[in-house]
This record gives C-alpha cells, structure tokens and sequence, in this order.
C-alpha cells in the first residue's frame, strides 16, 4: 500500500471509529500507531521507520506545516472529505533528542457525531439547571475529556432566540447555532481582542475555549464580574486543582469567589458494556470532590465500570 493510500485509511478507520486522536509515535524499531477513543486505545498497529516517516511528512504538508523542521514542535491543519463527509482535522508534531518525530491527529467531528452520553440519565438536564445563574462556570479533567463537547451541549439547551458566541483557538467543533469566532494572533485577534469584542454584541452565553495564560485568565473575571455568563475550560486533574491553576494565572480568591458559580469535573471511561461514556461532577468552589467518589462508587456498586477504573480515578 502507497504512503497516500494508507493515509487515507487512517483517516477513515479513525472517522467511522468515531475516534478523538490518532497517534504515530517512534519506538526502538519503526512507528506505533493507535487510535484513542475515550480513555481506551483502539487499532494499534506498526509501520516500518521508513513507512512511519514518510507517513509523518505527508500529513505535515497536507496540513501546511514546514515539512524540513524535525525539532520544534509544530501545528496544523486540514480538511477533507470522506464518504461524501467533510471531516476536520488538527496536527502537532515534536522531535524527540534523536530527532525522531511522533505526530497526533486529532479528530474535529461534526458536533452530532460528538455528542456525548452520560452514565446517569439525567445528569446534563440537571447541570443546565445549575448553570443558569450569571456568572463563570469552570470545566476541568484531561486533554480528550469532552469538556468542550459538554459547553456545546449545553449550549444547545438554550432557548432558541438565545445569543451564544464561542471563542477558540482553533474551533474543534462546528455549530451553526453557535457564533464562532477563531483566534488569530498574526492579525492580532487573540482571545483577548475577542473576548472584549464579543461583550459588545451582549452574548447570553460566551463560550471561551481554555483558559491558557494570565491575559485570558483576566479577560474571562472581567466578563463574569460584568454580568455576563461564561463558560471556559482549565486543563487541572481535580477541581480543587482548577483553583490553584487560577491562582497561578493571578487570579485572586476575591475574585474566584465574586465571579466563579460552578466547577465541573469531567472523564470518559468505558463502561463494562465496552462503550464510551461521561462521568462529571459539580461543585460550587471545587472544594468538595466527594460527590466524584460518591459517583464512581454507584458505578463500581452497579458493576457499570471495573474496579481497575475506580481504584484509578477516585479522588484520595
């Protein structure tokens, strides 16, 4: 098989498996390759050296990244249609000190595709209703949790002559619902340009995508503080770790406390039934992270996800 068919291949076996990320990562004689999906890897197989690199520069150019540049990490993007679907996609590439470079394909699915299910029934009707107050609502847990996926679904719950506008970098998920703005620095429109953009058109929900430095830490408190509701996420591994990230970022316990209504922990695990579902919790100040524990003992108790699961996700 051609470098060209067998990206193809990828790309399609990684789109009808509905999954988050594809790997191609160097080991000690050729590449790994394996789709994630939820916390499970799926589809693992090995190319040779020669087939592994050849398959890394193909998607670096088709995603317009400087094909010579094997040390810096880079960034890119395509898309390309597949089954009649037009399918959306993100790279990052990194050498390691040999100079071997491992990529990660990230999946953009149509938001249809990516809407989640939850292990409780119930559970996402229940947090739009914690939600409607004004103000800002924190969501944590690991990279490929389906944090963004939640604010969208959410989202999607409000009435229809609702304004929502969305600020990321990059949009992962496509919603014509949903006004969506991109970041683009080299023209100067970062998340803090936009943000202060968007509060002039009186959004009923402002969705920002991370909240990744100081600027846009600043940015988003000033938001909720004028009244606005916002969502956004922070990459922590508890929710009290959501507080210590703000802190980090310079974000007062005065201001925490003024501006922040919610923080909601989120994972996807795989339930005994081999599909992939989503476990959050919710705190007022993300103090508590009993209710987490409480929830992965229901379903340890009700044999919907393994002990291995449990022992490694609760909270001691």
């Amino acid at each position: 098989m051609d470098i060209n068919s067998l990206a193809e291949k990828i790309l399609k076996e990684g789109s009808e498996l509905q999954a988050h990320d594809c790997y191609i990562l160097p080991i000690e004689q050729g590449f790994r390759c394996f789709y994630r999906k939820g916390d499970k890897r799926v589809g693992e197989q090995s190319f040779s050296e020669e087939i592994g690199n050849k398959l890394i520069l193909h998607f670096k150019y088709r995603g317009g990244m400087n094909i010579g540049e094997k040390r810096r990490a880079q960034l890119g993007s395509f898309s390309v249609e597949i089954d009649g679907v037009k399918r959306r996609f993100r790279l990052s590439t990194v050498g390691n000190f040999e100079q071997k470079e491992s990529l990660v394909l990230r999946f953009l699915h149509s938001f249809e595709v990516q809407k989640l299910q939850f292990f409780f029934e119930g559970q996402l009707e229940e947090l739009r209703e914690k939600t409607l107050r004004r103000g800002l609502y924190l969501f944590s847990g690991a990279t490929g949790s389906g944090k963004t996926t939640t604010m969208y679904q959410l989202a999607q719950m409000l009435e229809e002559e609702k304004q929502i506008i969305a600020v990321e970098d990059p949009v992962e998920i496509e919603n014509a619902r949903i006004l969506q703005l991109q970041v683009n620095e080299s023209i100067g429109m970062d998340y803090e340009a936009l943000i202060k953009l968007t509060l002039r058109h009186r959004p009923d929900l402002l969705i920002v995508g991370e909240i990744r430095d100081e600027i846009t830490a600043r940015t988003v408190i000033r938001a909720a503080l004028t009244g606005h509701t916002v969502f956004s996420t922070v990459h922590a591994q508890s929710p009290k770790g959501v507080f210590l990230r703000m802190k980090e970022l310079g974000v007062s316990d005065v201001e925490m406390e003024q501006t922040v209504k919610g923080v909601i922990y989120q994972r996807l695990f795989t339930d005994n039934h081999g599909k992939t579902r989503a476990l959050f919790s919710f705190s007022k100040n993300g103090k508590k992270e009993t209710e987490w524990n409480d929830l992965l003992e229901k379903l340890v108790q009700e044999k919907r996800i393994s002990q291995e699961i449990y022992s490694q996700e609760k909270f001691v």
